[in-house]
């Protein structure tokens, strides 16, 4: 683990203090949650020390959140979880998203302004909405999409109430499907983990495949116009120019299986 970073049990464990000492109404449950999320924070902890990537498991403090407000505790308290540890991963999403020509990034987010907007800062959004009601998610989505030169909106959510703009976003990406089955179902892609350094892979994935069949196309068309134009002029006999023409094909289709390199 990087100095002077705090282990995720630390962070935790920092969390569950001031929730359980400023909300005494939710002591009781987190003395049944802690025993669970400080195991799920020794195991990051002990992955991060390998020098692994915990991927999925670096999720405790978004699993904290959401066993918090399945048993109807307000948001506001179960956010301060946020407060804590971050996955390594989440600093760099949004450089790799701006690499990709993705101009304009903005997080929509349902908890407190305090922390969506540090969360935001930490990150390097272009503009944060904090506290929004899905009726002010559908809003934001629209309203950028609107705007012609922040057009497709991409749109990635995790849970029910991203389903509207899920739904009426350019293209609508759920994370973890698992879990939220109407926003997977909305959604037009899929992301099976809960990971959102898998959006900028996918959005590398989307644009590769997109330059190379564009290229095979281009190319075998241009290759088989000029066969056809030597052919025509007489220079290319009938046999010789199916030949070629089938060494196009071959080269096109081997062109087109660059994509599968990732």
């Amino acid at each position: 683990m990087r100095s002077g970073t705090r282990s995720a049990r630390e962070s935790v464990e920092e969390s569950l203090q001031k929730i359980a000492t400023g909300d005494h109404e939710i002591h009781a449950f987190l003395e049944v949650l802690a025993d669970q999320a400080l195991e799920r924070a020794d195991e990051i902890d002990r992955v991060v020390a390998s020098g692994s990537d915990p991927g999925p498991l670096a999720g405790v403090p978004v699993a904290l959140k959401d066993n918090l407000c399945t048993t109807g505790i307000p948001t506001t308290c179960s956010s301060k979880i946020l407060e804590g540890w971050r996955p390594p991963y989440d600093a760099t999403v949004v450089e790799r998203l701006r690499a990709e020509g993705i101009r304009h990034i903005a997080m929509i987010s349902g908890d407190r302004r305090s922390v969506a907007e540090r969360i935001g800062r930490e990150i390097g959004v272009d503009r944060v909405y904090a506290e929004q009601s899905p009726e002010d998610k559908l809003e934001v989505v629209r309203r950028i999409g609107a705007d012609p030169a922040l057009r497709p909106v991409i749109m990635v959510g995790d849970g029910v109430n991203d389903a509207p703009a899920l739904a009426i976003a350019d293209l609508g990406i759920a994370m973890g499907a698992a879990g939220a089955t109407v926003s997977s179902e909305t959604a037009d892609a899929v992301i099976t983990v809960d990971r959102v350094d898998r959006v900028a892979d996918a959005v590398h994935a989307g644009r590769r495949g997109l330059y190379i069949a564009r290229q095979s196309v281009l190319t075998g068309m241009g290759l088989s116009i000029t066969a056809m134009a030597v052919a025509a002029a007489g220079y290319l006999p009938p046999i010789a120019g199916a030949l070629f023409q089938e060494v196009i094909d071959l080269a096109v289709i081997l062109n087109a299986l660059r994509a599968l390199r990732g």
